[in-house]
């Protein structure tokens, strides 16, 4: 059985939880296909600073819709 690749993953999770917060990581995702489809991206490689700074990002920009 194949394995669902990342943008089936983001479908089922949005179809899951709505709304949940989600940072998709690649080394190959086009980065203006990720803006496209609404969802945070964080290019391969990344040093741990600049993956702490996505999660903060993305998680503060999930309060900010929550909280409306």
């Amino acid at each position: 059985m194949p394995r669902p690749n990342g943008w089936e993953v983001l479908e089922a999770v949005r179809e899951y939880r709505p709304g949940f917060p989600v940072l998709m990581v690649s080394g190959y995702l086009n980065p203006e296909e990720a803006a496209r489809r609404g969802v945070s991206f964080l290019p391969k490689p990344f040093r741990r600073d600049e993956l702490v700074q996505a999660v903060q990002r993305v998680l503060h920009e999930h309060r900010a819709i929550t909280d409306e």
